[in-house]
């Protein structure tokens, strides 16, 4: 058809046909979407924000272990290792179980193993200088009370007279020591000292409350730098060893099998489990009180046979009862004859009158009988059905009975002739 042809078609029909409908299928459609996000919005809500969290992580940069002497990002120290690199010093940057024989050690973040800090004590008994700036290391002082917010100015308050340069510092968190017998404690707090120099042998101890003056967004601050600068280049000192931290055990520690799943798994593991909880919470509420739902009355086969026998006779619905009997009887009729479901009435009488010797003109009208007028007329073609149906059965049961089978006897018990196999008689 041409376009103008559609195009007059499309005029002929009925007026607003056409834009009755279309609203109607948006409307059934917009409401559709509307119950979806209505029953699924807690979860689509609970996916964006993951969504959002996996991109965020993925799209800000990796700033490296905190303490990491090669870490630019504000939890780095990579800025004091150039101030000392700038003062002529020589810098290694040492994994916890590569110290070696270094003279002056500075541990940021105590991973050592029990082996690999017992041989950094003996280096220190030996003379060496460590300047510890991890308050839970085993090698720290004792701690005069826990880790506390500061945020103050501390004066120096001792004679140690490599720190003279030392003014102020300005912690913002921080373990304050004890100061053992020895020792000398310097930048004094209410309940210790933030700063402990210990003699260890023929060598030195340096403990920091913390390891945050040190990081690159703290080192401007008072007068960090010049005590790192202090405590990490005395004179005539030699290289100094920067002990890298680590997020991971120390190197002699027993690793199970749940240390070697990476901490990415273990957030998605987490995630999932949160989703799931929500998922139960949200799927678990209820909406009202349970309504009692009633089942259906069961009814045995006999007694629903009868029930619609019943309503037919008080219909008086003869034509109706010899019919569906009528069809039930083909029904099994053609599945005994191994013929299609389908089969017409002279297919199935002719088939039955060849099997069972019965009239096929007979049996076509007992197939397909008549409106009956009576009661009466109704009994004699349901029996004439029944009749067909019971010669058919009869035939069938005849010829399916099974043969029987007896051994042969044999002349001599326990002996068959040669080239003679077991046989038997039909009978």
């Amino acid at each position: 058809m041409s376009t103008a042809g559609r195009a007059a078609a499309a005029t002929d029909a009925e007026p607003g046909a056409a834009d009755a409908t279309a609203p109607a299928d948006d409307l059934v459609l917009w409401r559709w979407l509307w119950r979806q996000l209505r029953e699924w919005w807690a979860l689509l809500v609970l996916a964006l924000a993951i969504l959002v969290v996996a991109v965020v992580t993925a799209v800000l940069p990796d700033k490296g272990v905190p303490l990491d002497p090669e870490s630019t990002g504000a939890n780095g120290t990579r800025a004091l290792v150039e101030v000392l690199e700038a003062l002529g010093r020589e810098v290694e940057i040492a994994d916890p179980d590569e110290v070696g024989a270094a003279d002056i050690v500075l541990l940021l973040d105590d991973k050592l193993g029990d082996t690999a800090r017992t041989a950094l004590r003996r280096r220190v008994e030996d003379g060496a200088r460590l300047v510890l700036a991890d308050p839970g290391s085993p090698l720290a002082p004792e701690p005069a009370g826990g880790v506390g917010f500061l945020d103050r100015v501390l004066s120096r308050d001792c004679d140690v007279a490599a720190l003279g340069d030392v003014a102020t510092l300005r912690p913002r968190s921080g373990v304050a020591y004890e100061v053992p017998d020895g020792g000398v404690g310097c930048f004094d707090t209410p309940d210790g000292s933030w700063l402990v120099i210990e003699p260890v042998g023929r060598g030195h101890v340096a403990a920091l409350g913390s390891a945050e003056i040190l990081m690159n967004s703290q080192l401007g601050d008072a007068d960090h730098a010049v005590l790192a600068v202090q405590l990490l280049t005395p004179a005539g000192g030699g290289p100094v060893t920067v002990v890298r931290p680590t997020l991971g055990a120390p190197a002699d520690a027993q690793v199970g099998l749940a240390d070697l799943v990476p901490a990415g798994v273990r957030v998605a593991v987490l995630q999932l489990l949160v989703a799931f909880g929500v998922l139960v919470v949200w799927r678990a509420r209820r909406l009202g009180p349970p309504l009692v739902d009633e089942p259906p009355v069961a009814l045995a086969s006999a007694e629903q046979t009868v029930a619609v026998g019943v309503l037919f006779a008080r219909n008086g619905a003869r034509a109706a009862t010899i019919d569906r009997i009528a069809r039930d009887t083909r029904r099994r009729a053609a599945r005994r004859l191994g013929l299609p479901a389908g089969a017409t009435a002279s297919e199935l009488s002719a088939a039955i009158a060849e099997r069972t010797g019965q009239d096929g003109a007979v049996v076509a009208a007992a197939l397909e009988p008549d409106a009956p007028a009576d009661d009466a007329a109704l009994l004699r073609a349901t029996a004439e059905l029944a009749a067909v149906e019971r010669g058919l059965h009869e035939t069938f049961a005849h010829h399916d009975t099974p043969p029987r089978v007896t051994p042969q006897p044999t002349a001599h018990a326990g002996t068959r002739p040669a080239g003679q196999e077991d046989r038997g008689d039909v009978h």
